[in-house]
């Protein structure tokens, strides 16, 4: 009698967490068909570079590709790019794609990631961007050549990291935020304070507690009218507020959705069979027993691999200190954990590094720029619940 078929996985998604299944799953022996759906032409791409190398012209956008030609070959997965999931049926386990094609799978992985916030006021004209593919930065890089002013609405990560790669090439750049600082709620006002200062020697200016009321402009903008009345010329925007979950194509498919596809702490869902990883998802932190959505690489890169070892039997879990970083001129700023009610800062000789506390008296994070030895040694500090006091002894010793 022969063995059972080894069941077939697909993966609806374009990026980190759908190479990194693929990858894994035929690491850990998996015999069965394995196919990645995406609504992009491209191969599953790295998506950090898009709005730093790529669009700094350090690297090309096939240099961003996860997964090369020689290795798709290799892991014997078939590619359906082009063609985006419509809809899911759970019942058939069948991915209802926009061409009117079914896939049919054993086990599916949820990775359609999210995609940049619109703001309804901004029209749009030639020379208003968003950036969350590999299109929007390789058309973002090519007005970059060419363009004299910057405006960036919202700063954010994104956002920030956009203006530093165009002030090395001497745009003068304006970016403008609601808040009193930039990242506050992610990041607290100490790395706020930080992050303005930095761009500040660098000539960038961040206009903060201001609006943007009115983009203008006929066929290109133009510029932008703020709240106070002041209108600033620009021949660019883009505008980075905010990413959304891609999980509309799952209404009525059974999949529970809470500002992301709801996981357990292994990466299923709701529904048997169907797992999600990546900024799609919010899984349960079996260390902290949070509920959260990470839209960071690094949580994306272990809870593929924890998806991968779930659908070949494994039981690990995710349990990690979240991690992330941003590249802005010649400084990397770090964070592992989350800002809290609490900070404190110090001056190393190496960067500042933040301190951040709950109301436990626990460290829950802590922020380095340029000191990515001392990040190493937070995140240990942070995983194993340290006392503040303990922290603070830490932090005078850096």
């Amino acid at each position: 009698m022969s063995a059972p078929a080894a069941p077939s996985v697909v993966v609806v998604g374009g990026g980190l967490v759908a190479a990194t299944v693929a990858r894994e799953l035929r690491r850990l022996g998996h015999a069965g068909p394995v196919t990645i759906v995406s609504d992009e032409v491209e191969p599953p791409y790295d998506r950090p570079p898009l709005s730093k190398q790529l669009l700094a012209g350090t690297v090309t956008a096939e240099e961003t590709h996860l997964l090369k030609p020689g290795e798709i070959d290799d892991l014997g997965i078939t590619l359906r790019l082009g063609v985006a999931a419509a809809g899911l049926e759970t019942a058939a386990q069948e991915v209802v794609l926009a061409d009117g094609v079914r896939v049919p799978y054993d086990r599916l992985v949820l990775a359609t990631g999210s995609r940049a916030r619109r703001l309804p006021s901004v029209p749009e004209l030639t020379g208003v961007h968003h950036l969350r593919a590999l299109g929007d930065s390789t058309a973002i890089a090519t007005e970059l050549a060419s363009a004299r002013r910057l405006v960036v609405i919202g700063a954010g990560f994104i956002g920030l990291e956009v203006a530093a790669v165009a002030r090395s090439q001497d745009i003068d750049v304006t970016v403008v935020e609601t808040a009193a600082r930039p990242l506050t709620r992610v990041l607290g006002s100490e790395a706020g304070s930080l992050l303005t200062d930095m761009h500040a020697e660098h000539g960038a200016t961040i206009r903060c507690s201001t609006t943007v009321t009115e983009v203008r402009g006929t066929d290109g903008v133009e510029g932008v009218l703020l709240d106070g009345g002041e209108l600033l010329p620009a021949d660019l925007l883009l505008v980075g507020v905010g990413a959304v979950p891609n999980t509309e194509w799952l209404a009525g498919s059974g999949v529970a959705v809470d500002d992301g596809v709801v996981c357990d702490a292994t990466g299923c869902t709701s529904v048997p069979d169907v797992f999600a990883a990546g900024d799609v998802s919010r899984w349960r932190n079996a260390s902290t027993g949070a509920q959260v959505r990470v839209e960071q690489w690094q949580s994306a890169l272990e809870q593929a691999m924890i998806v991968a070892d779930a659908l070949t039997g494994g039981s690990r879990e995710w349990d990690s200190v979240p991690y992330f970083w941003s590249d802005q001129y010649d400084t990397k700023l770090q964070l592992c954990g989350a800002a809290g009610p609490r900070s404190e800062r110090r001056e190393t000789a190496r960067g500042p590094v933040v301190l951040f506390g709950d109301d436990a008296d626990r460290l829950v994070g802590v922020l380095t720029v340029g000191n990515p030895r001392a990040l190493a040694q937070g995140r240990r500090l942070v995983a194993a619940g340290t006392a503040w006091e303990q922290a603070e002894e830490w932090l005078a010793g850096l």
